[in-house]
């Protein structure tokens, strides 16, 4: 089978567009997220090694990059030198609209780097593909304004009503996607084309949709002026959108509304699994303060520095965050337990030796915390490794 590369994000649009393009080909997954479990190929993490590494590697006939924006550009400008000069590599950049169909009439960078990279044997283009969304995606403008709806019950929208909208389901791009890669890049003209789900729709109906869903909230839209774009979209007799986002609107509201509430599930969960530990701690503390205050001068346990106990214990059960905490308290305590004796501030202050605890507090904490994040990381990292093996 033809080897492919898929380079980006393991979100559902890059896992649906590995496992879609996987039956044609052999396709191959670079990324640096830990989330595989629905993923049906194989996947490198970039973490692990070097880019030219995989691409020498895997010897792909295809490259299928989903691009993140800026940030991703030096890794973008990284491959495509990479694959110029090989010259026999076919390369395909997917580059996502937002929620409004607003069109730059200057040239985004990754079609300048094609432009840069491109020669008789190397044709990379882009494809411009409209706000994508699926079954568990959807679109960042929507969950914005469910967090508003939930937030004060008002909602602010900064685009008229008459603005187009435009989002595309990646099971289209995917049809599109897989047309293109059997025709060959001969099908495009230039070094990009323009794709849209086909049913643009206005601004005003997305807002009815929210008014009648949520009739308590409160909305308000922007009145600027109306920015009409127009430009033309890529046609081909063999592939047609079938998805139409305003049908999915009701669908689309409910799994936003889902995972709200599973997010805020998993928030108070977590909460009530921080309840022991956060009783431990206190305990801890009283114990510390019961017996550093208490225990008879007198008695041989007067050397054993319950302080210093304390931050070494915390450090090791909690890890370094909650160790710097406690050293930061047993040093605060450590400073009012000698006022409370009457000594005078100026005297702890200037007194090297009473320094001595303090950086020691600190030291133990950053010492034994480090140890317990590092042993819970490893412990972390061999259960997903487990995880993935069960699922695959």
């Amino acid at each position: 089978m033809t080897q492919l590369v898929y380079w980006g994000q393991l979100n559902e649009i890059g896992i649906t567009i590995c496992n879609s393009l996987s039956a044609d080909y052999d396709v191959t997954a670079v990324t640096t997220e830990e989330n595989h479990y629905d993923l049906r190929c194989d996947y490198y993490n970039k973490k692990d090694i070097s880019t030219r590494d995989i691409i020498r590697e895997i010897n792909p006939s295809w490259v299928v990059y989903l691009s993140m924006g800026q940030e991703s550009n030096h890794e973008l400008n990284e491959l495509l030198a990479l694959a110029a000069d090989r010259g026999q590599t076919e390369f395909v950049i997917i580059r996502q609209a937002d929620f409004f169909r607003k069109v730059s009439q200057v040239k985004c960078i990754e079609e300048i780097l094609c432009d840069e990279y491109s020669s008789a044997q190397f044709h990379p283009f882009v494809i411009h593909c409209s706000s994508l969304y699926g079954k568990n995606e959807m679109p960042d403008y929507l969950d914005e304004i469910y967090r508003s709806i939930l937030k004060d019950g008002r909602l602010y929208l900064s685009y008229p009503e008459e603005t187009y909208c435009d989002v595309m389901h990646v099971e289209d791009l995917c049809s599109l996607l897989g047309l293109i890669l059997k025709s060959g890049s001969s099908i495009i003209s230039g070094r990009s084309i323009q794709v849209q789900s086909g049913y643009p729709f206005r601004h005003q109906v997305l807002i009815d949709f929210i008014k009648n869903r949520y009739a308590q909230i409160y909305v308000r839209v922007s009145s600027d002026p109306v920015e009409e774009v127009d430009f033309p979209l890529f046609g081909s007799a063999d592939w047609s959108p079938e998805h139409n986002f305003t049908r999915d609107l009701d669908q689309v509201f409910t799994r936003i509304e889902e995972e709200s509430q599973e997010e805020h599930r998993m928030i108070l969960d977590q909460k009530k699994k921080q309840i022991p530990g956060v009783l431990e701690y206190l305990f801890m503390f009283f114990c510390e303060e019961l017996y550093t205050r208490y225990i008879p001068t007198a008695s041989e346990l007067q050397y054993v520095d319950a302080r210093t106990l304390f931050v070494v214990c915390a450090s090791l059960f909690f890890g370094k965050k909650v160790g710097f905490l406690s050293a930061l308290i047993c040093s605060i305590t450590n400073v009012t337990g000698c006022l409370a004796k009457g000594v005078h501030w100026y005297e702890i202050f200037y007194n090297i030796d009473n320094w001595i605890p303090v950086a020691m507090y600190f030291i133990l904490a950053a010492l034994f915390g480090m140890y317990q994040d590092y042993l819970k990381q490893k412990l972390e990292s061999r259960t997903r490794s487990q995880d993935d093996t069960v699922k695959n």
